[in-house]
């Protein structure tokens, strides 16, 4: 256990220290999280259900392809297809 200069241990400097990290984290948190609903109504305005799903899977639920292809039953081609379509159709402000 770290101690100060007079030999006891001091534990509020690492508390200080511990609630500055966790204020950041929670910040940081936060901003993803509203990015991520601002990506999902961009997604929502899509009128493709493929293109919707395709996207949400990839860029929210952070999936591999591979996982998408076998999630949605498509071959690889197919997935490339629909998410090159996507992006293309895919406005964002």
């Amino acid at each position: 256990m770290p101690r100060s200069k007079s030999g006891k241990a001091d534990l509020a400097n690492y508390m200080i220290k511990l609630e500055e990290l966790e204020k950041q984290y929670f910040k940081r948190r936060f901003q993803a999280i509203a990015k991520a609903e601002e990506i999902k109504n961009c997604i929502n305005k899509l009128e493709c259900e493929k293109e919707k799903t395709f996207l949400i899977l990839r860029y929210i639920r952070l999936r591999k392809l591979e996982e998408i292809c076998e999630e949605m039953n498509y071959s690889w081609k197919h997935i490339h297809n629909i998410h090159t379509k996507a992006l293309s159709n895919l406005l964002v402000p």
